[in-house]
């Protein structure tokens, strides 16, 4: 492969990645995550921190007007936003770096973010805890490992798990996690489990959507995605 070859590949990988087509595709996600976020924390007035700035982040900052983001430098110039971003790589919590905040957060976002890291969940979560005040939310929003396509899949002879991308910005999914591996890692890292779910928040709404998400209903772990929200006491 040459240079000019790989350049065009990644060139690719990243269109496919972002824009328009993530923010549409991610709408239904979205709307149940800013619905947990009102619920458990109802206070306008919350610090809050979504770690991955995204579409997202602009829905969040109209809701709570202290809201930032954490992740990775912004390119030069910024993205067009006034809203705070600190950098920082949550991978750094395998060296126990602590996060770059001068007071701590009322509700942290940790949304499609915990499958991407090659560091493990507990040392991520106890970095997190540190900066979340007391009585403070952390809201964790990942695929279920266990879903019932990837069950399929892996009895048919195929990978579930996609192969790590070209980009190594946006590598792809290191691990997908469980329900009950997550329950494991809240609690090794100080932090109660609240709530729970599991939902299918992507799909075309066509006739096999309909049938897989009947079929959810009555097995609720067979479903693409899950979402559980965390406590420190």
């Amino acid at each position: 492969m040459t240079i000019h070859s790989a350049t065009h590949l990644l060139t690719e990988e990243r269109a496919r990645t972002s824009g328009e087509g993530y923010e549409v595709f991610h709408a239904p996600r979205f709307t149940v995550l800013l619905g947990l976020c009102e619920r458990h924390v109802p206070s306008r007035q919350a610090r809050v921190l979504d770690i991955g700035r995204s579409p997202f982040s602009a829905m969040l900052r109209g809701r709570y007007p202290r809201a930032e983001t954490l992740g990775f430098p912004l390119p030069p110039g910024g993205d067009g936003s006034d809203m705070p971003h600190l950098v920082y790589d949550l991978n750094q919590a395998q060296d126990g770096v602590p996060l770059p905040a001068a007071e701590p957060f009322d509700l942290i976002l940790l949304a499609e973010v915990i499958e991407h890291l090659y560091t493990a969940p507990e040392l991520v979560l106890l970095v997190l805890r540190e900066a979340l005040a007391p009585g403070g939310i952390l809201i964790c929003q990942t695929p279920n490992a266990g879903a019932l396509h990837k069950r399929l899949k892996l009895l048919a002879g195929y990978n579930p798990y996609e192969r790590l991308r070209l980009d190594r910005t946006n590598p792809g999914h290191f691990r997908e996690y469980t329900r009950a591996e997550l329950a494991q890692v809240a609690q090794r890292a100080g932090l109660r489990v609240i709530e729970h779910r599991f939902a299918n928040y992507f799909g075309g709404g066509g006739l096999r959507d309909m049938v897989f998400d009947l079929l959810c209903r009555l097995v609720p772990g067979f479903s693409r995605g899950q979402t559980i929200v965390l406590a420190r006491d």
